[in-house]
């Protein structure tokens, strides 16, 4: 029982990540894998939305849940006046793969 509640945790997290604004103040996520991520897959931008709005690239994410790499579209956000978007990156390290959130700086 503690291994499926750990299951539908980690499944709503994924899903959070999925379709929470990655402007939301200081979110950065730290995934691990130890499976490299894919190549970024090529999106289609359409017309901005609203003025103001700001097109964050999709990323891949590592879903444990499922044991393999989960693609997060791209989508409009609301600009922050006075930052600058850092996007999502993996890097490699001795422990495996780890993916560092997009956030605002």
């Amino acid at each position: 029982m503690k291994r499926l509640s750990g299951m539908f945790a980690a499944a709503a997290a994924i899903v959070l990540l999925l379709f929470a604004e990655p402007a939301q103040a200081g979110l950065r996520l730290v995934i691990g894998a130890q499976v490299p991520p894919p190549p970024p897959r090529r999106e289609i931008v359409e017309a901005r939305p609203r003025l103001g709005a700001f097109w964050v690239k999709g990323h891949w994410l590592w879903s444990p849940v499922i044991g393999r790499h989960v693609w997060v579209p791209g989508m409009w956000v609301k600009r922050h006046p006075g930052f600058v978007w850092v996007d999502g990156r993996w890097n490699h390290t001795r422990r495996g793969w780890i993916f560092f959130g997009g956030y605002w700086k």
